[in-house]
């Protein structure tokens, strides 16, 4: 949220002060007026613009905007918005069309997901938070580093090509730092029984199962190599980062390592309780 209010700042930043006052200016918001993340982030840019203009002789007069992703006609609705500074949201591939096409409007996205955004070369387009393939990187560093795992493996669902890249990230990692990674494959997306890989990691001695998949399929993998007594910890995505997963793994999810781009609850970070609180 810190990095997100800096970069928009440094946006209206750009305008000049003899058009502050003159004209309403408009952050774009992908997602209506109902959605919980547009919500939280147009709150609090309302809010940080409200100090700034109190601090100042220049006052920014600046709106919201919200685009629906889903609409045919997304395209025309960001070109056609004039004194638009720029569009965030959690960007995903419903945006796609609309960053191909418009190359002289800022981008920004505040999600993790949707990896694909990692291939743009546009100057225009931005990720203001990790993608799920550097926090799968960051796990990996923090296994070795940290637990000093010598020995993992690395499983990924087939359901998604965004879990492959999870897993490769995870992979070339491991690899970076010459630690063993030889088991490094894919699973059916609808696989429950996981007997036969977790014999071959169970004889191979390893110390941490990573896999990049929904959180219902990741729970059965962690409870069954707890019962196999496999001897290996767990480790995934941040999709683990809820009860159920704890509920469904069992024994197998004790212990289980993930990396998030954001505490899960705001009430972590000492500064922001007061506003919680209120």
């Amino acid at each position: 949220m810190l990095r997100f209010l800096a970069v928009i700042t440094s946006l209206i930043l750009l305008i000049t002060p003899a058009a502050i006052g003159k004209e309403t200016y408009y952050i774009g918001f992908l997602g209506n007026t109902t959605n919980a993340a547009s919500i939280s982030l147009s709150t609090a840019l309302k809010l940080t613009v409200e100090e700034y203009n109190s601090n100042t002789n220049n006052p920014y007069t600046l709106d919201m905007a919200f685009f629906d992703e889903t609409d045919p006609a997304l395209v025309d609705a960001i070109k056609n918005r004039s004194n638009l500074l720029g569009v965030t949201g959690a960007l995903n591939s419903g945006a796609r069309q609309a960053m191909d096409s418009i190359r002289d409007t800022a981008f920004l996205s505040c999600s993790s997901e949707y990896i694909g955004l990692n291939k743009d070369k546009a100057d225009n387009i931005f990720r203001l938070s990790y993608s799920d393939a550097e926090l799968a990187s960051h796990t990996c560093r923090f296994l070795i580093g940290v637990l000093n795992k010598n020995k993992i493996a690395s499983l990924w669902s087939e359901e998604s090509g965004e879990y492959a890249a999870m897993a490769e990230a995870f992979h070339n990692t491991a690899l970076r730092n010459k630690i063993w990674n030889q088991y490094h494959r894919s699973v059916d997306k609808d696989r429950k029984d996981f007997t036969a890989i977790l014999l071959k990691l169970r004889d191979d001695r390893v110390k941490n199962i990573y896999f990049a998949g929904p959180a219902w399929q990741a729970a059965l993998l962690a409870k069954q190599s707890a019962e196999m007594n496999v001897g290996a910890d767990f480790s995934s995505t941040r999709l683990i980062c809820t009860g159920q997963f704890i509920k469904n793994s069992k024994a197998g999810g004790q212990g289980a390592v993930f990396a998030m781009a954001n505490p899960s609850t705001l009430y972590g970070v000492k500064k922001f309780r007061p506003f919680l609180n209120a």
